[in-house]
């Protein structure tokens, strides 16, 4: 990222107002072929074409920036954070000679400088290790039954063929992977993380980014076994209260009268989890999709 975002122009009330009309207007148009009558076919699309033009003219005068723009100034994720923290809307979407779609937005207030970027991306993406391993769990299951409708329907001769032993095999592992037996329980599961998504648009990358944040979790995990090996050595008092991450004190004040365990074995429980799942990410590396998707 540069020290300092691109300026941007900021759309005005007006043009907001008058963009927000013309697509009503387009939106609520009855279409030309929600009629089998020709002459009124023919007197809507005259309207259709009247109201896109009004469309075309309210977004060209505002200013728009470019998908592109906002990517190179705020990094990949940028599009969703201003977005959901109103800095940006959508306005318009062409199509590139690689049927690409082209994406531009007003901007709808003054764009945040980088640090506070930084801070509105953190809390756009934060999330629990409970969540984090739930999506990943999700994705090797929504993989395993993309595989298993493609092979079942695959004519008997082809699933004995490579193309056929490959799926069958993906398959087989993505199974593996999302019937692990595998859970966090407190505290773990609701320790706070900023997981920052990949953009999956093939089964090899929602695969990889399954992978992604189990390795996420596991590294989380061992870190947090070295945090509290350190507090469990430090003798009880003050000191150590101050050494606690605000998580552990939490759990260990809230936490059931029946759970006994001390922070060394919680730090020997999170070194056993991490080992877990990095087998779960063992088993489900290497993959092979077949298929372009």
């Amino acid at each position: 990222m540069s020290a300092k975002p691109q300026k941007f122009p900021v759309a005005t009330p007006e043009q907001l107002a008058a963009y927000k009309a013309a697509a009503l207007a387009l939106e609520e148009a009855p279409a030309p072929w929600s009629t089998k009558d020709e002459a009124k076919r023919t007197e809507l699309r005259a309207l259709d074409l009247k109201l896109r033009q009004a469309l075309r003219k309210a977004e060209e005068a505002m200013p728009l920036v470019a998908q592109a723009s906002l990517t190179k100034t705020y990094g990949k994720h940028a599009v969703k954070v201003l977005t959901a923290h109103k800095f940006v809307t959508l306005v318009h979407v062409d199509r590139g000679e690689d049927q690409k779609a082209l994406k531009r937005f007003a901007i709808l207030q003054e764009l945040p400088p980088l640090d506070k970027y930084a801070a509105l991306r953190d809390e756009t993406f934060k999330t629990t290790l409970g969540s984090m391993l739930s999506d990943a769990f999700s994705m090797f299951s929504d993989l395993r039954d993309q595989l298993s409708d493609w092979y079942d329907n695959l004519p008997e001769s082809f699933q004995g063929s490579d193309k056929g032993s490959t799926i069958e095999s993906a398959r087989d592992a993505m199974e593996e992977a999302s019937s692990a037996e595998f859970e966090l329980a407190a505290p773990f599961d609701d320790l706070p993380y900023v997981h920052l998504p990949n953009e999956c648009s093939s089964r090899s990358d929602t695969c990889a980014e399954a992978i992604s944040i189990l390795s996420e979790i596991e590294s989380e995990l061992n870190d947090v076994a070295e945090t509290l090996k350190e507090i469990a050595e430090m003798p009880e008092g003050e000191e150590r209260d101050e050494a606690m991450p605000e998580w552990l004190f939490d759990f260990l004040r809230d936490r059931p009268e029946t759970d006994k365990r001390t922070i060394a074995d919680l730090a020997e429980e999170a070194e056993e989890k991490a080992s877990e799942c990095a087998d779960i990410i063992g088993n489900a590396e290497g993959t092979e999709f077949p298929g372009m998707y």
